[in-house]
């Protein structure tokens, strides 16, 4: 299997490195560039630098799609035209790039910056890349959102009221664009998100914006969110989905990505967020004291039809839960749909009693002596659907009145 990470703006692949116990602790990494754009057939060169200064350690580095970018030691290579994400990772710490590979001929236009945060009056200098080059001259900007940030002709944003705005730059049908997230001068977060799954106690969490995850903090019982310090991964299986791009407000409205991740094998693609952490994995027991007390939340989003498949492992047994509109086959089984959301690209709230799960034999232990595939999703349809999700995790709901 190969591990990937899910960050906030975009879902990716990462690889674990090994930590220098003899070196100072790496704090962070960063590339010298966050997208570049690369000819089939040619070559570019990343450089990485390892947080604070003085630190030492191993960087792995990794592509999302081999197909379409491969990397060995920083040297990009362009294989067939596409997108891919460069993850050059140091000690649990990583860093991305988005790589663009085009061929002779294609029109494509990439920026400079996936992702800007500005207080109000603040400007930033976005940089368009236009190939073939006699097509620079038919760039034009846009911002979806004016009345947030501004942007002129030559790509200059501007900050002018809190909240989120999306920069397109575009020629013809062929665009790039950049998240803008506007705070108030003198920084600080967002409101509390009002929301009636976040009113809840015993939190399991498996992916949740950071505001979010904040306001539940004192809450969660236990985080299976990608931490690869402490053995919790997001691993998918070879050759199937490859990551894909989030753009809007998750289901919070939080100015934050969620996961997205594209089917790429025309049969089927999975992933899973993997435990090898004992002591967290073992917190599931307290579920089976009440079951009737739980529910597993989660929010969708699409404008296709595909079907996803919803599991979870537990120390004997496990769940699934079909999310769509016709079976789904695994393992010989045909499992009929549980329920569906509306395709239409806006979020669509699902909620399952773990009761349910438990009745297909899903059975949690505190006797755990190895990792368990916690949670994850199969995929069926065509290569390119979209499988996109936030906000899950199992909880006790709150008392309604």
């Amino acid at each position: 299997m190969k591990k990937i990470l899910a960050f906030a703006m975009a879902a990716l692949a990462l690889v674990a490195c090994k930590k220098n116990q003899d070196a100072t602790s790496v704090t962070g990494i960063k590339l010298d560039q966050e997208a570049i754009t690369i000819k089939v057939g040619e070559a570019q060169e990343l450089k990485a630098t390892i947080q604070p200064e003085g630190a030492k350690a191993t960087i792995a580095w990794e592509s999302s799609a081999p197909g379409v970018a491969k990397v060995t030691a920083g040297l990009v290579e362009g294989v067939s035209a596409g997108t891919a994400y460069i993850i050059a990772t140091a000690e649990g710490q990583s860093a991305r790039c988005r790589v663009t590979v085009f061929e002779e001929g294609q029109t494509i236009v990439t920026l400079n910056k996936l992702a800007v945060e500005l207080e109000v009056g603040a400007t930033e200098q976005l940089v368009a890349t236009v190939q073939p080059e006699e097509k620079a001259a038919e760039l034009q900007w846009e911002s979806k959102n004016a009345a947030v940030a501004t942007v002129n002709a030559s790509g200059l944003v501007t900050a002018v009221a809190a909240g989120t705005a999306e920069i397109r730059a575009f020629v013809g049908d062929v665009e790039a664009s950049c998240q803008v997230t506007v705070k108030s001068q003198g920084g600080g977060g967002g409101e509390e998100i009002h929301h009636v799954s976040l009113e809840g106690t015993d939190y399991f969490v498996f992916q949740i914006g950071g505001q979010a995850a904040e306001q539940i903090a004192d809450r969660i019982v236990a985080d299976f969110r990608e931490n690869p310090e402490q053995d919790k991964h997001l691993y998918v299986w070879d050759n199937t989905y490859v990551a894909g791009e989030t753009q809007g407000k998750n289901f919070y409205g939080e100015a934050e990505g969620w996961v997205a991740f594209q089917v790429n094998n025309v049969g089927w693609s999975g992933f899973a967020y993997n435990c090898g952490n004992l002591e967290d994995l073992n917190k599931l027991a307290s579920i089976m004291d009440a079951p009737q007390d739980y529910t597993l939340h989660l929010a969708m989003k699409s404008t296709d039809n595909a079907n996803h498949m919803l599991f979870l492992d537990g120390t004997s047994g496990g769940g699934k839960v079909v999310i769509g509109a016709s079976a789904m086959e695994d393992k010989g089984v045909v499992y009929q749909p549980y329920t569906n959301f509306t395709r239409n690209g806006d979020w669509g709230e699902i909620e399952i009693p773990m009761s349910y799960l438990i009745d297909q034999g899903l059975v949690y232990g505190n006797n755990n002596t190895e990792g368990k595939n916690v949670l994850g999703f199969l995929s069926g349809g065509v290569q390119g659907t979209m499988l996109q999700f936030d906000a899950v995790f199992i909880y006790k709901k709150a008392a309604q009145n």
